[in-house]
């Protein structure tokens, strides 16, 4: 009866690992997610619609440039359909995250 106990005990809590690596994880994402924000907001809105005002840029060429992210995003619908038909599909991951590091 003894050794059920010691199991049950297994069972219930997660293993230091895991609760580490959950914990920091955790910490992890927030910790990028505080830093993303200020980058996201101080490289776009209207400090990019100024820089380019300065650059010399028409209304035009502003329109199309704070449009570029508006049109990224809609291109994520179709990733589903490219992500089920292929069949290998870790290296595509891999090579878009090292192309998303570069940019």
């Amino acid at each position: 009866m003894h050794n059920v106990g010691k199991s049950e005990d297994k069972k219930r809590q997660p293993s230091g690992f895991r609760r580490a690596l959950s914990q920091d994880g955790a910490l992890r994402w927030i910790a990028s997610q505080m830093l993303a924000q200020p980058y996201a907001n101080v490289t776009g809105g209207a400090l990019r619609r100024k820089f380019a005002d300065l650059l010399g840029a028409t209304n035009a060429h502003i329109g199309w440039m704070q449009a570029i992210p508006n049109f990224i995003q809609a291109t994520q619908m179709l990733a589903p359909l490219l992500i089920e038909r292929l069949q290998r599909r870790k290296p595509l991951v891999l090579r878009c995250m090292a192309l998303s590091y570069c940019v």
